[in-house]
């Protein structure tokens, strides 16, 4: 059974652009950094709060990875994706 479905665009960023390799820029990144965003552009069923918001999902500095994911999409430990609202990592 599905609960929702959606459509969701990622992005890589880093301090500087590099439009030839579909990198965007971010100012506020430093030197030797780079994440992945989510963009929520379509959500159908639950979590259409979601919609409209801009996650980092994954931040990379100096080699060394941190994994965010999505705020509905992480498990509670019951096999079920929970009503998180952690909005830690979220652009508007």
């Amino acid at each position: 059974m599905r609960r929702f479905s959606q459509q969701i665009f990622l992005s890589r960023f880093m301090k500087k652009a590099d439009a030839a390799a579909g990198v965007k820029g971010d100012r506020k990144l430093s030197e030797g950094q780079w994440c992945v965003r989510a963009t929520i552009e379509e959500m159908k069923g639950k979590f259409i709060q979601f919609v409209g918001q801009t996650h980092t999902i994954l931040n990379v500095q100096n080699g060394e990875a941190t994994w965010y994911g999505l705020p509905f999409l992480r498990p509670t430990g019951e096999g079920e994706s929970n009503d998180n609202t952690d909005n830690e990592n979220t652009e508007e």
